[in-house]
């Protein structure tokens, strides 16, 4: 392989690995878009569950009430039949006092059932609406999330495709080249060859005066002439 055809596969790979960390880069957008709904996905579901918790526990309290207006039923029931079969003043009066309390209870019990029947009422009146749309962003969320899981594997996939290329092309490269390539990528942030034909240098972004150009240009050895402010190999494609 001649100094050119080296100079134009290192120019290759260099391309194939700018486009690598373009193709990454988006696919770390898409990354950040997935776990930004994920998050909101979390959120609405945690919502709901709240809404539905807060009934759930409504009506386990109304259950729990009308079993216990049932117990008391009873009691009163068996209260007042030993009324009936009383031995002693004193026992009888005991009686009496055991059902009025708990008649007392049935009474109170009553009440607090009544309310939270209106409790519960109004709870599932004020989050039927709003449990609606819950549902609605959360099934949103799912649709977008559906599809990004199929960018991201098209993302994964090109990137995996531009990794073969620039393997195949560092496999064509002299052990000794490549390795004198990827200390200058690591000094040169990436960029060793740098496009100079608007006049700038590609790498540091410094403008040539119109003389300084000129030079460089009538000068110009690809893979030899650098940038004289950065240092960088100069190329000029257009």
């Amino acid at each position: 392989m001649n100094v050119m055809e080296l100079l134009d596969k290192l120019l290759e790979l260099q391309n194939i690995e700018i486009s690598i960390l373009r193709e990454k880069d988006r696919l770390d957008r898409l990354e950040s878009k997935k776990k930004e709904l994920l998050k909101k996905r979390k959120e609405f579901k945690e919502k709901l569950l709240y809404l539905e918790n807060g009934i759930n526990e409504l009506k386990t309290s109304i259950e729990d009430l009308k079993n216990f207006i049932v117990y008391k039923q009873d009691r009163l029931e068996k209260l007042r039949k030993q009324k009936e079969h009383a031995t002693s003043r004193k026992s009888f009066k005991e009686v009496l006092r055991q059902i009025a309390k708990a008649e007392d209870e049935i009474i109170r019990a009553k009440a607090e059932l009544a309310r939270l029947h209106v409790e519960l009422e109004e709870l599932e009146e004020k989050s039927k609406c709003e449990r609606s749309v819950l549902k609605e962003a959360t099934e949103k969320i799912d649709n977008e999330l559906s599809l990004l899981e199929k960018k991201l594997e098209e993302q994964k996939l090109k990137v995996s495709k531009l990794e073969d290329r620039a393997s195949s092309v560092r496999k064509m490269l002299p052990e000794d080249i490549c390795k004198e390539y990827e200390q200058l990528k690591k000094k040169y942030n990436g960029l060793v060859f740098s496009d100079i034909s608007s006049g700038s240098c590609e790498g540091c972004g410094i403008s040539y005066s119109s003389a300084e150009f000129a030079s460089i240009l009538k000068g110009l050895e690809p893979g030899k002439t650098r940038c004289p402010y950065c240092g960088r190999f100069v190329i000029k494609l257009r």
